[in-house]
């Protein structure tokens, strides 16, 4: 097998891995903002204030 040919299905490996962990990462992400209540605590809530 020639070193370009191994480059490349190196890379689609890795591409391929990236792709399951993005794909794990926006399972998380939705799951926890599932989990958020609908109205955040003022203390919690981030947001800045009007006029600030």
């Amino acid at each position: 097998m020639t070193d370009a040919r191994q480059r490349v299905q190196r890379a689609q490996r890795e591409a391929e891995q990236a792709a399951q962990r993005a794909e794990q990462a926006l399972r998380f992400a939705t799951e926890r903002t599932r989990q958020l209540p609908d109205h955040m605590p003022p203390e919690l809530d981030r947001r800045p204030l009007d006029g600030c």
